[in-house]
């Protein structure tokens, strides 16, 4: 197609399309401030059929190692706006950002990069003194740690209970 858009006006359009999906205002516009920071400055102005591994690679190598999560966020979006193009016909079924046998062959896993440090448990013998701490608040967050902590329940299940189901 000759009147092809470049890939900043489908990444805006796609966009607009999926924004309303989100509860938060913050990450929707989150989505695009990445987006306006790495993206476009390297390849905003490609038509979509142009955008291959190295056009990401070019958007990725340089956040890679030191901003794992924002890379892996900004690849999945390239990867949606790419699928969208692909869908609405503007480049061929191939997609340079999709991870799976293709990007996961070239970058380092980003757990490998920043492995998850889950917090400790609290030691058994301190389980009283945040208990007296969690009952001097009257913060929900500290009441569910609470309940949680005196029921064992799975922190979804504490954060999702209602009155009508406990049993007092």
């Amino acid at each position: 197609r000759t009147d092809t858009p470049d890939f900043q006006s489908f990444a805006i359009e796609h966009h607009s399309n999926i924004k309303d999906k989100w509860k938060n205002k913050k990450h929707a516009q989150q989505w695009t401030n990445t987006l306006d920071t790495y993206v476009f400055p390297k390849i905003g102005d490609y038509l979509p059929s142009e955008v291959d591994l190295s056009a990401i690679e070019s958007v990725l190598r340089p956040i890679w190692s030191q901003k794992t999560e924002t890379a892996t966020r900004i690849r999945q979006r390239l990867e949606a706006i790419l699928d969208w193009t692909i869908v609405h016909g503007y480049r061929a079924a191939d997609n340079p950002a999709r991870w799976k046998n293709n990007l996961e062959r070239i970058f380092p896993s980003p757990a490998k990069i920043s492995p998850v440090n889950h917090f400790s448990a609290v030691p058994v013998s301190q389980i009283p003194d945040l208990c007296q701490r969690l009952l001097a608040s009257d913060a929900l967050s500290s009441q569910t740690l609470l309940f949680l902590v005196l029921t064992a329940v799975r922190s979804g299940e504490a954060r999702g209970a209602r009155w009508e189901e406990i049993d007092l």
